[in-house]
Formats: structure tokens, sequence, C-alpha cells
């Protein structure tokens, strides 16, 4: 049996961080990254990534855990778990919602962060063939080296001016997080 909580400040950080990140300045690098080439090269759990990204993209194996999600109200945000088949895979973050009930197959996903849990039963994220687990170097040669970092070179970030990724690293160099985002 796997129990499955949702800690809200968790999903209140994670939001903070990824809006601090999000109004940087873009660097003159990070211009060549493009952002919907990998969206469209990434995989949820077999599922394939479109921009822009809906609800409606991932199939009745996702389901949306309504335990405890995380509302900002003045924004019509919405941070909640996702599950594949039981098992969490992440947070996204759901737009133009006050309710949970409020999402539908429209609906679009502005951020989603997909953790390794080490559910052997959940395929996770690949992006552009890059797994959990992969190095710097598997990564910089499934994306490129025009990146940033982020907190440190445990964070790396391809960003352009319609989104950006955030892999992040352990301190054995394996990708443990993927998470992406539509810069609004």
């Amino acid at each position: 049996n796997v129990v499955i909580t949702t800690d809200s400040s968790e999903a209140s950080l994670s939001t903070e961080a990824t809006e601090e990140i999000t109004t940087e300045p873009q660097t003159e690098a990070q211009s060549e990254f493009d952002f919907i080439k990998t969206i469209e090269s990434t995989y949820i759990c077999g599922r394939k990534l479109s921009y822009p990204m809906t609800w409606g993209q991932f199939d009745e194996g996702f389901t949306i855990d309504n335990t405890d999600p995380y509302i900002v109200k003045k924004k019509k945000k919405i941070v909640a778990t996702v599950k594949y088949k039981g098992y969490e895979i992440g947070d996204f973050i759901f737009n133009k919602c006050i309710s949970i009930d409020d999402i539908t197959e429209n609906t679009i996903i502005s951020s989603l962060t997909i953790k390794n849990f080490d559910n052997s039963d959940v395929p996770d994220i690949t992006v552009n063939d890059l797994r959990f687990g992969d190095n710097h170097k598997q990564l910089f040669e499934a994306l490129d080296s025009n990146y940033k970092e982020g907190v440190g070179y445990n964070q790396i970030i391809y960003k352009n001016d319609i989104g950006l990724y955030r892999f992040t690293f352990n301190e054995e160099d394996s990708l443990i997080t993927v998470g992406l985002n539509v810069i609004e």
C-alpha cells in the first residue's frame, strides 16, 4: 500500500520559485533553445506532450489528487499533485481554475514538475530520450550546452521567450526532477 500526502506549503514554494525564475533577464545563449520543439519531444508516462499543454493530453491513467490542492485565487491557478495509475508523479499548475472541479480537458497547464519517486511500475518522463538517473553529460548531449545554472550546477535551465525547462540533479549527478513552465 502506498500512502501519498500532499503538502500545500511545498506547492506554494515551488510556485514562488518558478515565478522568480521566469522573470530573470534572458541571456543571449538561451535564445537558441527551442521550447516548442523540446516540449514535442517530451513524454510523460508514455504520453507525448504538445504546445500548449492541456489536461486533455493526458489519458484516464492520470488523476488529480484533490485532497489538498493549493489555490491561488488572485491568479486563478491551482497547484495540484498528479498521479499516474495511483502513483504520484509530480505537481501541475492548472490555469483559469479556482476549484479542482473547474479542470476540463481544455484546461491549460502552465507548469509541471515531474519527480523521480523510484516507482518501477511508472514510466516517468523522457525529454529527447533523457531519463531520470541520467547525468549532466547526457543532458548536454540530449539538448545542448546553451544553458544557464539555476541554483548552482545541480539545476540546469534551458529557456527562451516561450518557456523554460529545469533539470535538477542530486549529489551523485543523477537527474531527479524535470520541470517545465510556459512564460506568461
